[in-house]
C-alpha cells in the first residue's frame, strides 16, 4: 500500500531528526519550536485532506488534522490554555500516540 511513496516515512523521520539535532547541538529557540509545531500541524492537515480525498475514509479524518487549530481557538476563550506549559514526557507521548 505504501509502495512508491517512501517520502511519507522519510518526512516523519526528518521531523523527528531535526528536533533531536537542534537540541543536541544547542541550536534551539522559541521561534524554532513554534515553527516546528506549526509545520507539523500543517503537514497533518495536508495528510488528512489527502486521505479524505482518496476515499479511504470520510471527513471525520479532518478532526485529526485540525486539532491544533481547535486548541488555538479554544485558547481565545480560556486564557489558561495560552500559557507556557512545563515540559512533560507524558504530554509528548500522548501527542505521538
Amino acid at each position: 500500500m505504501n509502495e512508491g511513496r517512501p517520502w511519507r516515512g522519510f518526512a516523519f523521520a526528518m521531523d523527528r531528526l531535526d528536533g533531536w539535532l537542534a537540541r543536541r547541538t544547542g541550536h534551539t529557540s522559541d521561534f524554532g519550536a513554534r515553527f516546528d509545531m506549526e509545520a507539523a500541524a500543517l503537514f497533518g492537515d495536508v495528510l488528512s485532506l489527502i486521505i479524505m480525498r482518496s476515499g479511504q475514509t470520510g471527513p471525520e479524518v479532518l478532526i485529526l488534522g485540525f486539532m491544533r487549530y481547535a486548541f488555538v481557538i479554544t485558547g481565545l476563550f480560556i486564557p489558561k490554555l495560552r500559557g507556557v506549559l512545563p515540559p512533560s514526557t507524558r504530554r509528548k507521548t500522548i501527542c505521538v500516540v
